[in-house]
């Protein structure tokens, strides 16, 4: 879980200033006011965590080294060579245990590559009071009660590989988050899927994943599809030899000494089961979405774009109640965007979080019962508000 966030000069963030999570909750805003940003600064610092360098892991954000950074038309804005970007997560593992962690990103325009990892810290908080565990300048890593400093890479997050406890505990927890910022893929080979390739990118996958992690909890996770979509009856998943499966089917020689492939079909009520290719847009979201959910591990993160992408608006409810219900039962921390009116209905004012775009200060996350604007007409909503309530003010037009 990720407890506060602090952000600078990353993408349309100025400075964030430091913002709490919620437990549950959601982050609304208008279209660029740079609500995605926060959610990548998270999905930035995982790609980091497991292991990938940072030019790969900027050029899934973004292929122009300018716009990594926060961009203004003021004149005072610094050169290119100084550019730093600082990210500040406080953070609490499986365990109970709560760390803070900073570090910052560099740009050196002179030099190839270009990005580095400028600096990083990590903390123990403990009763209040702060406990090293080590510290980065450059290339040189200091832990706690050492003088001789580790050498890692400049391009890599020393997090990802330092050999303590503590820092496998906060990386191992981060590795554990689940983000869903893109549409379900679709392949054509979807309905097959190897026991060496699960890809947890497409319904199948999941699917297939989650059977084998736990029956239990898969049988749980079409439960809740049904509750979602009335007419699913669940999905089929059928073991077969590698060397039975059809010739039209792309599979690798590696693949075919494996006798581990799984066939995956969809049953709906009334219909011949069939494969996801069939199924519809929102069908298709809806599944991928609660078989992620039960694919992440208690104590964990889930964070979702636009979760009423593609779907019907009288599902949203129910997608929101079972996204809030499992995240209780399993601890699981739930933060998604939306635009959704229908979203905000079932929400209370403590799990919204507003997003706003200064011209000065770029992109701010507030919560709405900390802004201006609700403490002006607070009086006129008292007693049981919702988010939409608040919204259908007009309060934030």
């Amino acid at each position: 879980m990720i407890r506060k966030i602090r952000i600078e000069n990353f993408r349309s963030i100025a400075d964030s200033g430091d913002v709490y999570l919620p437990k549950f909750g959601a982050i609304i805003g208008k279209n660029a006011s740079g609500k995605s940003n926060f959610l990548s600064a998270i999905a930035f610092l995982k790609e980091l965590v497991t292991g990938v360098d940072i030019g790969t892991a900027i050029n899934g954000i973004t292929p122009m080294t300018s716009e990594f950074f926060y961009v203004t038309g003021s004149p005072n804005r610094p050169a290119a060579s100084t550019l730093i970007s600082t990210f500040k997560f406080t953070i609490e593992t499986d365990s109970g245990r709560h760390f803070e962690f900073t570090y910052q990103v560099g740009l050196n325009s002179t030099k190839q590559p270009p990005f580095f990892i400028n600096s990083e810290t990590l903390i123990e908080i403990v009763n209040g009071s702060e406990k090293s565990i080590y510290t980065r300048e450059g290339e040189n890593v200091f832990g706690e009660g050492t003088s001789s400093p580790t050498k890692i890479l400049l391009n890599r997050l020393a997090l990802a590989s330092h050999p303590d406890e503590s820092s496998q505990q906060v990386a191992n927890a981060i590795r554990s988050y689940t983000i869903i910022n893109e549409q379900p893929k679709l392949r054509g080979d979807a309905i097959l899927v190897s026991e060496n390739r699960i890809d947890t990118n497409t319904v199948e996958g999941l699917a297939v994943s989650l059977q084998k992690k736990d029956r239990e909890l898969f049988n749980a996770a079409m439960a809740c599809i049904k509750k979602i979509i009335p007419l699913f009856e669940g999905a089929q998943i059928q073991a077969i030899e590698s060397s039975t499966a059809s010739d039209s089917v792309d599979i690798n020689s590696e693949e075919k000494k494996n006798p581990k492939l799984f066939f995956v079909l969809w049953s709906y009520k009334g219909f011949v089961p069939h494969s996801s290719a069939s199924l519809s847009n929102g069908d298709r979201r809806t599944i991928f979405l609660m078989l992620s959910l039960f694919n992440s591990r208690s104590k964990s993160f889930f964070i979702a774009e636009e979760i009423e992408n593609g779907m019907h608006y009288q599902r949203l409810a129910k997608i929101v109640d079972q996204l809030r219900t499992y995240g209780n039962v399993k601890e699981i921390q739930v933060l998604f965007t939306t635009h959704s009116n229908e979203i905000l209905a079932a929400l209370m004012l403590d799990e919204v979080l507003y997003c706003r775009k200064e011209p000065e200060k770029g992109s701010l996350l507030t919560a709405i019962k900390e802004t201006a604007q609700y403490e002006i007409i607070k009086e006129e909503l008292r007693g049981g508000s919702t988010a939409a309530d608040v919204v259908n003010s007009g309060m934030f037009e």
